[in-house]
């Protein structure tokens, strides 16, 4: 029996042991361990890394690092309860509660990699990112302690990176090292603005402008603002119709609509209304009108449209530019932008005269290859710059849109 009782407790040992794949549950790491005999201490210094009990990291969060200039970035799942904070351009402390766990830095290879000894390795690639793992060693015998390296390999928009993990051994275990690896993806956390990809010269040559959809179109005031944003130099004449429950179908059996396009009136016609199979069908008549005139036709996708509807369009007809105001007010929102800022608190959620701001300046600099510089005015637009700056922030000098909450993203430098 005696026998028996010990090899079961050995047993329990090495189950609680990180090396062994800890279950989730492992309790928090302790001062010393004990061992068979209640009346010893072992000092975990002189124990191997894989006899070491380790903490269950607990839940997690999914956090981004990007390097430099870069608009990809390198989401990771990140335990909720360690928290980050920049010491250097290239480096981070973590820390849980006042506990100092790790670091995180960019590149391969930092001083932190002096006097240790590799004593185990492994390499794994999920989703484009390569993972190097390691467990290192430093210290003499009897007063070991062990770190965890995970260097993250991948490449961006621009360059091959490099981001480092290294962590005390015992501050997470194997299931959520494993979890860390199975959840890594890169993703364009930045969208950069569309620029010159319309003129008037590719049609016509009117510098003319015709927008049409439905309510969505009124209630946004994005002719008002548009025709606020140019000079009568850059877009002499703005008509953005806006009836009722309509869309695309609805234009495309009106002879009334396609005889003005067909004239010639307008130098550019940017289109909403994709909600149905018909409005894709529709969009044929719209396109023969305006080839016949010499209109450039852009799909431009407000903000309640079908998005299969939108991809089957791009599809049939590959040649249009796409302003895609519908996602730009979307990213706005997924960045931390207010959505009732943008859509107002109704049934159908039209949108309102920020998102008409975000429209009007999509166009603007699809145009003419750069922001508008022009302020608005509450009296024609509904609103004024003071209130876009406050909602909208660097958007307005920028274009950019962060994909993620900013307390999410961290970034590093473009050099080691």
């Amino acid at each position: 029996m005696r026998k028996l009782a010990a090899a079961l407790l050995a047993f329990t040992f090495f189950l609680s042991s990180c090396g062994g794949k800890t279950p989730a549950g492992t309790a928090e790491t302790t001062a010393s361990v004990q061992s068979t005999s209640a009346s010893q201490t072992v000092d975990m210094g002189s124990l191997d890394y894989t006899e070491l009990e380790c903490e269950n990291a607990g839940s997690f969060n999914y956090i981004n690092f990007i390097c430099g200039e870069s608009v990809m970035a390198l989401n990771i799942p990140f335990p909720e309860d360690w928290k980050l904070y920049k010491t250097s351009e290239n480096t981070y402390t973590v820390k849980k509660y006042a506990k100092e766990l790790g670091k995180i830095y960019f590149g391969a290879e930092s001083a932190l990699d002096t006097g240790k000894t590799e004593v185990y390795g492994d390499t794994k690639e999920v989703r484009g990112v390569e993972t190097v793992y390691s467990v290192n060693r430093s210290g003499e015998k009897g007063d070991y302690s062990y770190r965890r390296k995970m260097v993250f390999g991948y490449k961006d928009d621009i360059e091959e990176r490099k981001v480092t993990f290294d962590i005390d051994y015992t501050a997470m275990n194997d299931k959520n090292l494993d979890f860390i690896r199975e959840n890594l993806h890169m993703w364009e956390v930045i969208t950069l603005p569309k620029m010159n990809t319309l003129s008037f010269e590719s049609g016509n040559g009117r510098n003319t402008v015709m927008i049409l959809g439905n309510s969505f179109v009124a209630t946004s005031h994005i002719g008002s603002i548009l025709n606020e944003l140019c000079t009568p130099e850059e877009i002499s004449y703005i008509n953005a119709v806006s009836l009722p429950n309509v869309s695309i179908k609805d234009y495309a059996g009106s002879p009334t609509y396609l005889a003005r396009i067909e004239s010639g009136e307008y130098g550019m016609l940017f289109m909403c209304g994709l909600f149905s199979n018909d409005d894709v069908t529709g969009l044929e008549k719209i396109y023969e009108a305006c080839k016949k005139s010499g209109t450039v036709l852009v799909l431009f996708p407000a903000h309640n449209e079908d998005r299969k509807r939108i991809k089957t369009a791009q599809e049939k007809y590959p040649e249009l530019v796409t302003v895609d105001w519908k996602d730009e007010i979307e990213q706005l929102i997924y960045s931390g932008v207010d959505r009732w800022d943008l859509c107002m608190n109704d049934g159908p959620l039209h949108s309102t005269p920020l998102a008409g701001y975000v429209g009007a300046s999509m166009i603007y600099r699809a145009l003419f290859g750069e922001l508008p510089k022009t302020s608005v005015t509450q009296q024609m637009s509904g609103i004024n710059q003071g209130y876009v700056k406050t909602k909208l922030g660097a958007y307005l000098e920028t274009g950019k849109i962060c994909g993620a909450s900013k307390s999410t993203v961290y970034y590093f430098n473009e050099t080691d």
